[in-house]
């Protein structure tokens, strides 16, 4: 994931992973079932559950320069 505007940091960026440590791939805004890249985040037969991600610091190109580093992602949230 690549840096907001407002980072001041360079030469870096963010992954997010899944529960299992895997990166999450990205793929097309669609609720469809079988859409590139979609994954079973739990099943749960009544009430609450969570939807464990991290995010971890990749080394991207250019200079390494220190500053503030800021993500932003969206999600597509589709219950079958």
């Amino acid at each position: 994931m690549t840096l907001t505007p407002d980072s001041s940091a360079k030469g870096v960026g963010l992954q997010i992973l899944n529960n299992s440590g895997v990166p999450v791939a990205y793929g097309p805004d669609s609720a469809a079932a079988g859409n590139l890249n979609q994954w079973s985040a739990a099943v749960s037969a009544a009430g609450a559950f969570s939807i464990p991600l991290s995010v971890q610091y990749v080394r991207t190109s250019g200079t390494l320069v220190p500053g503030t580093v800021r993500g932003l992602a969206t999600f597509t949230m589709s219950y079958q």
